[in-house]
């Protein structure tokens, strides 16, 4: 029997959640850069992006069977979100958001309200070369609390 044959879990065990994290999961495949895929079709881009989008379902539901759901934190609590690409040799660092768009998209109703810049979340990118275990492993903190919204500095409806 191949490695590739082998189950799912199998080639990509459970990543180890550290104390202060919410979540950590690997999400196994291999990853394609969008950005680069200029003969792509919109509808094989489509393809692509949901069966990621299952895939990182398929790992959320996973985690939250093992730990259980946090009660007290909610999808709009700020969080610092890293993606750590394992890929097979580097990537620009550019094209980094762009091979796990489809990811972050997964996580909206789940873990997060909304990826967008004004969300209050923090995305972080970076990328491992690991030419047997392919994919992206996403581990979820609470964010540190803004220095600025602490002391009661002016927020963006209070600058008008």
């Amino acid at each position: 029997m191949t490695r590739m044959n082998l189950p799912l879990r199998a080639r990509c065990p459970y990543l180890v959640k550290a104390a202060d994290e919410l979540l950590a999961v690997f999400v196994a495949g291999n990853l394609q850069n969008t950005l680069n895929a200029t003969a792509w079709h919109w509808q094989k881009r489509r393809r692509w992006a949901a069966e990621w989008k299952e895939r990182t379902r398929m790992a959320l539901l996973e985690h939250h069977q093992r730990y259980g759901v946090p009660r007290d934190v909610t999808t709009r609590t700020p969080k610092r979100l890293v993606f750590t690409l394992c890929v097979p040799r580097a990537w620009d660092d550019d094209a980094l958001p762009g091979g796990v768009k489809a990811v972050r998209d997964a996580l909206v109703p789940y873990v997060i309200h909304s990826d967008g810049p004004d969300s209050g979340h923090e995305f972080v990118y970076d990328q491992r070369i690991d030419r047997t275990r392919r994919g992206v492993e996403v581990r979820v903190r609470l964010r540190a609390p803004q220095a600025g919204a602490a002391s009661g500095a002016a927020t963006k409806e209070d600058r008008v």
